[in-house]
């Protein structure tokens, strides 16, 4: 990933007891996975198509549904949660937990699964190791159901009182911004500006939280007149709305103005729903979890920088498909100082960032407890602060070396 500024990064896959296998299906980017309620398996609807199928049969009533970075679907069943491999058709155990699940959220940020126990009035956060990590409990609440995450808010709803809670995806304090129907709060969303969307299935609605300059959120109506109970709601990259409406046995999407695009009827018993988009889908995939595409790091890519085509070289400045990586561009002031014709300039100074400290916070990454996809630890960090940083730590390459307009793509070895 790209930044400006040092963040953390994904948590490592790893791989569970098998328990079932079927026939591989192919996932494709825009697909939507939807929990049959009544019928144990979980449906797929091509939208390009609109053909409906049966993607995996599982042991139990699927709700929440939620894919991790690398395409794999994590299902709430029963008390815990089955993890599908669409490349393989194995589905698997992946987690116990205690009471009845209902809504599930997979973090990108943190790589970490929200996963709400209906039957237990909690949330238990799990890695993707199949460990819990933490139990989420909201005072106040009586019957937890929904959840989604984004950018490291975190949003829960409480069916039995119809609140809408808001907290992070790290701490422990949630504040009820609004109320829903009580008995009829189910699936929230936010979408890239913050914005907090939620089903409410008894008015047949999907409500709008809108954040306040002064604080709050203001409440009101998006979308009215789906069938209700409205259960399922998910947010694409687009903007799109894609809403389950249950009794109407349809899937339908609505633009980012709340205005209808096409519906898709013969999807049975639809609950949970989650649309299959990728960061990396046409790009190699994202092995690692970094953000970063497997093909950009293996290959490089071309950015359009002021309309000039530039050529950005990751190989070169070390980047790795199996091993996270963080680049970041540190931009500083210089001051000449007194300039003098002839005679040079004098007291300038310069604000670039000091060597011998880029290293110690390169090297407190590469320390990381992170595990990766090539069987070590630590995150790659690559600071561009000039010349005379190391662009590539492994190389010691220094920076300011590695982007050129594409007519010139002859990497620095």
């Amino acid at each position: 990933m790209f930044h400006r500024v040092i963040c953390t990064a994904a948590i490592s896959v790893a791989l569970p007891l098998m328990s079932s296998t079927a026939a591989a299906q192919v996932i494709q980017p825009g697909d939507v996975l939807i929990s049959n309620h009544g019928g144990s398996n979980v449906q797929q609807l091509r939208p390009s198509t609109g053909v409906v199928t049966t993607l995996v049969s599982v042991a139990g009533t699927p709700i929440g549904l939620a894919f991790d970075t690398n395409g794999k679907l994590y299902i709430n069943v029963n008390n815990g949660i089955d993890k599908y491999d669409p490349t393989t058709g194995v589905l698997s155990l992946f987690f116990n937990g205690n009471g009845q699940r209902e809504g599930l959220a997979f973090d990108r940020d943190s790589g970490l699964l929200f996963s709400i126990s209906f039957g237990s009035n909690l949330c238990e956060v799990v890695n993707l190791n199949g460990n819990l990590v933490r139990t989420i409990t909201i005072p106040g609440t009586t019957a937890l159901l929904g959840v989604a995450v984004r950018s490291g808010t975190l949003v829960i709803t409480d069916f039995g009182t119809g609140g809408v809670y808001v907290g992070t995806t790290t701490g422990s304090t949630f504040t009820l911004i609004g109320n829903l129907t009580p008995g009829n709060t189910y699936a929230p969303a936010i979408d890239i500006a913050g914005n907090i969307f939620v089903n409410d299935f008894a008015a047949g609605t999907t409500v709008q939280f809108t954040p306040q300059h002064a604080g709050g959120y203001a409440k009101s109506v998006f979308i009215a007149g789906l069938s209700n109970p409205d259960n399922g709601l998910s947010i694409g990259p687009d903007g799109s709305f894609t809403i389950s409406e249950f009794t109407a046995n349809r899937i339908s999407i609505y633009n980012n103005n709340g205005t209808l695009r096409p519906q898709y009827p013969g999807v049975l018993d639809p609950d949970e729903l989650v649309v299959y988009n990728p960061p990396c889908a046409n790009a190699g995939g994202d092995t690692d979890g970094d953000g970063l595409c497997d093909d950009w790091e293996k290959n490089g890519l071309t950015v359009n920088v002021n309309g000039v085509a530039v050529f950005v070289d990751l190989p070169s400045m070390g980047a790795d498909p199996n091993h996270k990586d963080i680049f970041v561009q540190a931009d500083f002031m210089v001051s000449p100082g007194l300039c003098i014709p002839f005679f040079g300039c004098l007291f300038g100074h310069t604000h670039q960032p000091k060597v011998d400290a880029v290293a110690l916070v390169t090297q407190a990454f590469a320390n990381a407890p992170v595990n990766n996809p090539d069987g070590t630890t630590g995150i790659t960090l690559h600071v561009d602060c000039g010349p005379n940083c190391i662009m590539n730590p492994k190389l010691g390459r220094l920076g300011g070396l590695c982007l050129r307009p594409t007519r010139s793509r002859t990497r620095i070895r």
